[in-house]
């Protein structure tokens, strides 16, 4: 676990001018040196809507790739060409709180609340394990597992938003435990949320 929050924290203590993810080389999955693309991107569609763009239709991250802004280097040519907003519209909902800060910040700021869910959902399955009497593993050992699992590697090194489904679903189950119809309501907004 020690390990894994030092490399981690290695991206926020870089002095480096680009955020590059340290011994990215070594990873085992494939990846892009420089760090939250798709967070970036999420962060440009949002400014595109608020100024009244249709961030389906401008492919604003080529254009501040190119313009050698925050990660634009080492991009093989035409890459991006024709790339187009993917997320769902819920997606730029969820992210307009990106327009308060720079996107590098913003992108900071994400990555530690994707590290605090996948903190919360790795506690709660701890729970879930003792509840079930099953063998009863240190969370330490499970958080050190989750950190280094290549769904989390790619959800944190991407930026990507899949961890707020996880979260929806932690929500709907801890309101499902309860015998409330109100619970029950909330329970399937998070649901419909989660996989909207």
């Amino acid at each position: 676990l020690a390990l894994t929050i030092c490399w981690w924290s290695g991206l926020f203590f870089s002095k480096q001018s680009q955020p590059r993810l340290p011994y990215v080389e070594k990873l085992w999955l494939p990846s892009w040196p420089y760090y939250s693309l798709d967070s970036l991107e999420t962060h440009l569609a949002v400014g595109n809507w608020f100024s009244g763009k249709d961030p389906y239709l401008v492919n604003s991250l080529e254009e501040f790739l190119s313009t050698d802004n925050w990660c634009s280097h080492n991009y093989p040519a035409g890459h991006l060409d024709n790339r187009s907003y993917a997320w769902p519209p819920t997606a730029l909902i969820s992210f307009a709180w990106t327009q308060l800060f720079l996107s590098q910040a913003a992108a900071y700021i994400w990555t530690g609340a994707q590290a605090c869910i996948i903190l919360f959902a790795t506690y709660m399955a701890s729970m879930d394990r003792r509840a079930a009497t099953l063998t009863n593993l240190p969370l330490s050992l499970m958080l050190g597992v989750a950190f280094l699992s290549s769904p989390v590697v790619l959800e944190m090194r991407m930026g990507n938003c899949n961890s707020l489904p996880l979260l929806m679903v932690i929500i709907a189950t801890l309101l499902l435990q309860r015998d409330s119809r109100k619970g029950e309501y909330v329970a399937g907004c998070c649901l419909a949320l989660a996989f909207l």
